[in-house]
């Protein structure tokens, strides 16, 4: 019995197969080069798809920028902090196997997040050039949870589960 591997929207869809040795290891050598393909196709992919995530989290907090000129500086300043303070976490033991090199990328990427609820915020407290009220300091307070309001739609309860809490839990824990 043979199969034919025949080609469907560029891709390979069927597998080649034969009844003989020479022909098993053609199919061996084919499948395997398929198999770099399809794994380089998932690299460029997950590539891509990493740029793509990057740009909506810079975009998001210049737009946090836009409203708050001062947040520039102090959303570099928190990435950074992110970072030192996930990798001196990664030190000790309840957090070596949870804050892998991918993991703390991640908080430090979607730390530019933090403030993006500040879009929520009157202009009146937001740029107040004075000292806030007891009571305009707790609304300001609220932006955290603003955001995390703003971001939950964007991942799914499963995924804010695990361990990672994503940007959302950057966002939320912020206060």
């Amino acid at each position: 019995m043979r199969y034919v591997i025949s080609r469907f929207a560029g891709d390979f869809s069927a597998i080649f197969a034969g009844s003989d040795i020479t022909d098993l290891r053609v199919t061996e050598k084919r499948l395997r080069h398929l198999n770099e393909h399809l794994e380089k196709l998932v690299d460029e992919r997950t590539v891509q798809l990493t740029q793509t995530q990057d740009a909506t989290i810079v975009s998001l907090a210049a737009l946090a920028e836009v409203r708050d000129p001062d947040t520039g500086a102090h959303i570099e300043r928190t990435r950074t902090y992110v970072k030192l303070i996930a990798e001196e976490l990664r030190a000790k033991e309840p957090y070596r196997a949870v804050l892998l090199d991918a993991v703390i990328q991640t908080l430090y990427n979607s730390a530019p997040l933090h403030d993006i609820g500040k879009v929520g915020i009157r202009d009146a407290i937001l740029l107040k050039p004075d000292r806030l009220t007891h009571v305009e300091f707790e609304i300001m307070k609220k932006h955290a949870e603003l955001g995390a309001q703003a971001l939950d739609v964007t991942e799914p309860c499963e995924y804010r589960c695990h361990c990672y809490p994503g940007a959302i839990g950057t966002v939320r824990c912020r206060n």
